[in-house]
């Protein structure tokens, strides 16, 4: 057993699952984990891809500045189910409802 006495909080990755969907026209990456807690309680939590510009303090490019990729959190509703596959499904339905159709 994991000794997580000293942490405020602690949260097992169960299962990560990570879409492309049409938002605003575009399409996007979506990252949702189901998370679960030490009580054996299931929620997610969700992420969108994307590109920033990233200036380098010390570089050889002519620029200094370099494009990279990163996951930002992205808001969906509160999810609660019993298993991570329950809160993974939740999740999805509640990003199918901001899909352009």
């Amino acid at each position: 057993m994991i000794d997580t006495s000293f942490c405020d909080e602690f949260y097992t990755v169960e299962k990560t699952v990570e879409v492309v969907v049409k938002l605003g026209g575009t399409n996007e990456f979506i990252r949702i984990e189901a998370l679960c807690d030490r009580s054996g309680k299931y929620d997610t939590r969700s992420y969108i891809l994307r590109e920033i510009k990233v200036a380098l303090a010390y570089s050889k490019l002519e620029s200094g500045v370099i494009m990279t990729n990163i996951w930002c959190d992205y808001d969906l509703p509160m999810t609660d189910r019993d298993t991570a596959e329950g809160v993974i499904d939740q999740a999805l339905a509640f990003l199918s409802e901001r899909v352009a159709t």
